[in-house]
């Protein structure tokens, strides 16, 4: 890392994937359609809060930001993710320079960043896990370059992008705490006696103020979530299961992962970030309910140093086999894209996905049906809007007068809101996660609701009447969100306060 090329002649290659990441992500943007969590963003930036019960704000601030600048349509929207993607993954390629990487080893990591399917994924859409990468890799870099240059700037640097992270997601806490045992345990602790560490500590903390202070006034909701998501949502995982699951995340980027993970293991300089992955590791690993995407961001730093890693080797080796191993590595991402992003038309990829043996999966205690649930969670929203519609036209005209829509989940509350704003609807409230902190829309009684996604039995313990008054059928869809009644409920057993403190729940 001492002899690097200037950074002026590493900015063309690093320019290049960041370009070249951004027109994937923009070319397939508009895909199978909107995504179930990019409702509940869109509603949340409508009620900007310091904080929500199931992610930080910084988000849905920014998201806010976007759309007064571009609109909402669903490709305007995404462009957003797609240029946090690019600028992690030309981060990536900077940070190989970083490692001592020249050309070969900057478009390496850089490509490899690109083909990786969890962020082909995670930059399709809007949502916080857009900007991990971007985080992870930043905090990586600004700490290694904080132990070696002893610079106070650099911690300031480092302590702010946590801070940052920290507004977006809570989990970068599991970082901290890596980074935090890399110092302890290395000949780095020394750096403790200086003000360095302390202070981006200090600045880091400031980004849990806005969460922490909202819990404290909402009952600890975050924490609620927390614990019904693991207890009743989330699918059990095994300590091989979790590892196992970093293989299917990664694809064919899993060998790159591997290799820039034992590159930063044997190198003293950049040992701290291998502690670092590990300690965050055992973490996901012992929780026994992590998502195997939870540790993705951190292969940022392992794919940086396996392109300087290879551009050592290379220089010893014939121009041929780098040229071929560039080759592979586009040849495979686009083998594995598929499966990330929507590619091809749902009739092919299904197809495509029987040829590879692979079966529909996910993360959640979710029956499946013909799509993963990453696919399935894309479908079937106009199909629920016009079923709604329909109902609603259907009522008469005293019970239209006072009737709200009521949903059980916030994809369905966020997709009528956003799908059906043209359709003269009622309010839309719902009783999961935020929706139920904000409350019954303004104005409604409670005394007539069409309901979607509730059975019987749950409604006629606060409805006097229940009758099934439409249905939903949606294909490729959720098969909970499919074949879903429409009930009209009217005359509550209870005055509305007391019903809404009833059903509301978090998960």
């Amino acid at each position: 890392m001492t002899d690097r090329m200037p950074f002026r002649q590493a900015l063309p290659w690093v320019a290049a994937v960041f370009l070249l990441k951004l027109a994937v992500q923009i070319a397939f943007a508009d895909g199978y359609g909107w995504f179930r969590d990019e409702f509940y963003y869109l509603a949340c930036a409508d009620r900007l809060s310091w904080s929500y019960v199931d992610h930080p704000p910084l988000s849905v601030v920014l998201l806010k930001a976007w759309r007064a600048l571009v609109g909402d349509e669903l490709v305007a929207l995404r462009i957003l993710p797609a240029l946090v993607g690019a600028a992690g993954v030309g981060l990536t390629a900077a940070l190989a320079w970083w490692f001592g990487a020249r050309r070969l080893g900057i478009v390496t990591a850089g490509l490899v960043a690109l083909t990786t399917p969890v962020y082909l994924a995670v930059h399709h859409i809007v949502s916080m896990n857009a900007f991990e990468t971007l985080v992870w890799g930043a905090a990586g870099w600004l700490f290694l370059d904080a132990l070696h240059t002893r610079r106070r700037s650099r911690w300031i640097g480092l302590g702010c992008v946590l801070a940052l992270g920290l507004l977006n997601k809570i989990s970068v806490l599991w970082l901290g705490t890596g980074l935090a045992l890399a110092i302890l345990v290395t000949p780095h602790r020394a750096t403790l006696r200086t003000a360095g560490p302390w202070i981006a500590a200090g600045i880091a903390m400031l980004g849990l103020i806005p969460n922490v202070v909202w819990n404290l006034a909402h009952d600890l909701a975050t924490l609620e979530f927390m614990v019904n998501a693991v207890g009743s949502k989330m699918v059990d995982v095994s300590p091989l299961e979790f590892l196992s699951g970093q293989a299917r995340t990664l694809g064919p980027s899993a060998p790159w992962a591997v290799l820039g993970l034992v590159a930063l293991a044997i190198r003293p300089r950049t040992r701290p970030l291998a502690i670092v992955y590990a300690v965050v590791l055992a973490i996901l690993i012992t929780s026994g309910a992590a998502r195997s995407g939870y540790l993705a961001p951190a292969y940022v730093w392992a794919f940086a140093a396996a392109g300087a890693f290879l551009d050592d080797v290379w220089s010893r080796w014939p121009r041929v086999v780098p040229a071929l191993v560039l080759a592979s590595v586009m040849v495979l991402g686009a083998l594995a894209a598929p499966f990330a992003v929507p590619v091809l038309p749902v009739d092919e990829y299904m197809d495509y996905a029987r040829g590879a043996g692979i079966e529909p999966s996910t993360s959640e205690r979710k029956e499946l049906a013909e799509l993963p649930q990453w696919f399935a969670d894309m479908h079937g929203w106009d199909d629920m809007v016009d079923a709604v519609a329909d109902a609603v036209d259907r009522l008469p005209p005293g019970d239209r007068a006072r009737a709200g829509i009521l949903t059980m989940n916030y994809g369905q509350a966020g997709a009528l809101q956003r799908l059906g704003r043209d359709r003269d609807l009622p309010p839309v409230m719902s009783n999961h996660n935020h929706y139920w902190i904000w409350g019954p829309a303004p104005g409604w009684d409670g005394e007539v609701a069409l309901v979607l996604g509730s059975s019987r039995s749950f409604l006629e313990r606060h409805y006097r009447s229940v009758v099934e008054w439409g249905r939903v059928r949606c294909e490729r869809c959720m098969p909970y969100e499919n074949d879903n009644p429409i009930w009209l409920a009217r005359s509550l057993r209870r005055p509305l306060a007391e019903t809404w403190e009833a059903i509301g729940h978090y998960d």
